[in-house]
């Protein structure tokens, strides 16, 4: 995530209209990490999910930005991560 976020509002992903917030970890010089941890459930929501977003709350403002995150690739880029993890 970039800077210049509230880093106490956390963020919030949303997969279709499920939504999950969840909190930063850290921040290092490439901008704020949030750590997710995706239950298989999770992981078979977003194979079938059309939509993909991440959002936070700047701090300057309080305005909400959201990105959002093509899903294209998602089902051959977790194949080839399984690959690696057994």
């Amino acid at each position: 995530m970039p800077f210049g976020l509230n880093l106490g509002a956390g963020a919030v992903i949303k997969v279709d209209s499920e939504e999950q917030k969840l909190p930063f970890s850290t921040c290092l010089a490439q901008g704020c990490l949030v750590t997710v941890a995706l239950p298989s459930a999770a992981i078979d929501a977003i194979r079938k999910a059309k939509t993909f977003s991440v959002s936070a709350m700047s701090i300057s403002d309080s305005q909400v930005i959201s990105f959002n995150i093509s899903l294209n690739g998602f089902e051959a880029a977790l194949e080839r991560a399984n690959q690696f993890t057994g």
